[in-house]
């Protein structure tokens, strides 16, 4: 079943990402803003489907985990 996503609903979520990027400000991954930002759309998600409905998984984050790994690299030379 295709949903066509309404003007309104774009609207919303639009005024929803420039709030959080407004309001808890940009971060990487892994960082205090990122978790902050995690809260947030956790408490609007509850305030739409309500408390009960609402879970949120923990993960561990490994920074860096593939910097030092070497990337496949080729070369074609004729």
């Amino acid at each position: 079943m295709n949903e066509i996503i309404t003007n309104n609903a774009a609207r919303y979520a639009f005024r929803l990402v420039k709030k959080i990027c407004s309001e808890v400000g940009p971060g990487l991954p892994g960082s205090l803003q990122e978790n902050e930002r995690a809260d947030f759309i956790k408490k609007e998600l509850e305030s739409h489907l309500g408390y009960d409905n609402v879970a949120v998984e923990e993960f561990t984050y490994a920074p860096g985990a593939f910097l030092s790994s070497n990337p496949p690299m080729a070369f074609y030379h004729q």
